[in-house]
């Protein structure tokens, strides 16, 4: 197997696990989940119009593109970023990232049930496996536990319908470059426009604050999202996959590293229940995939 592929996409993962903690401490400094939304899209777009330039890449898109594109921008990206950063003040970063990792159960689940493909006793299997884990991360005396679990699994949602739109939209097929420019141009202007009316966009924050945002938003929405690009080309999507797994245990530990988040025993095995069934439902998806592309060369 492809080291350098590995590597990359390991080291993804754990940007992608550790960047929200830096959101999560911009909070103790007078910033909130919308905001938070906000700039990680707003400081991100003149990184992806360098990027286009150096690279000699149009920004140009059709109307049909820019549409797909409002719809993707609106139930996709502005509302998994949203609940995710929301869900951070209830449950913790660990917490959300790990019941947010559910996107992959709910996607098997929309394909079976919206687009009729077959799930099979072993897929069936991993989702009920999926679900004891999150199961485990429910404190029914706790209101805002409950609170932030339920806003982390809208986010899991919304998430998956971003998934979906891209591949059955064909939105994948345009360049991923022009794809982030236009999805954080249009989040950034849905932000702005609603600003008008009622004000949300938080501009009166200390530098500190704003450093922290500025790790949060190009760690995850540039840096780590390369680095998961180039792991699925070296290695491809299902193993890929796999490796991406580690972005929820990376994000419980350094949370308790750093956050000194609470690991408990329900909360570990939660963890290590999630893990194991989406980690059995991509080792299955690659191993149909292997065998598809023999069955189509014999």
């Amino acid at each position: 197997m492809n080291n350098k592929g590995i590597i990359f996409t390991i080291s993804s993962a754990v940007i992608f696990g550790i960047a929200p903690i830096f959101a999560s401490m911009s909070y103790l400094y007078g910033n909130t989940a919308l905001n938070m939304t906000f700039f990680r899209n707003f400081f991100t777009v003149p990184v992806f119009i360098i990027l286009c330039k150096k690279n000699g890449i149009s920004l140009k898109i059709g109307i049909e593109e820019f549409k797909k594109m409002l719809v993707i921008s609106l139930f996709g990206s502005l509302i998994t970023g949203t609940c995710l950063y929301e869900a951070y003040t209830f449950v913790g970063v660990g917490t959300t990232t790990t019941v947010h990792f559910m996107y992959p159960f709910i996607v098997c689940l929309a394909n079976a049930l919206i687009f009729k493909e077959r799930i099979g006793k072993y897929r069936t299997i991993c989702l009920i496996v999926c679900l004891v884990g999150v199961a485990f991360f429910v404190d029914i005396n706790d209101i805002n536990n409950i609170k932030g679990i339920i806003i982390a699994f809208i986010s899991a949602i919304s998430y998956a319908f971003f998934i979906l739109y891209l591949d059955k939209k064909r939105l994948a097929d345009m360049h991923p470059y022009v794809f982030c420019f236009h999805l954080s141009s249009i989040v950034s202007t849905i932000f702005l426009v609603f600003n008008i009316f009622k004000p949300i966009i938080i501009i009166d924050l200390s530098l500190k604050t704003y450093v922290l945002m500025i790790i949060a938003a190009l760690g995850t929405s540039y840096l780590a999202s390369v680095l998961f690009n180039v792991g699925v080309k070296e290695i491809g999507s299902s193993k890929a996959a796999i490796f991406s797994l580690f972005e929820p245990v990376f994000s419980v530990v350094f949370s308790a590293l750093l956050l000194k988040e609470t690991i408990n025993i329900f909360t570990a095995t939660g963890c290590a229940l999630l893990v194991a069934g989406i980690l059995g439902l991509s080792i299955y998806d690659m191993r149909m995939e292997k065998n598809n592309i023999a069955a189509n060369h014999s």
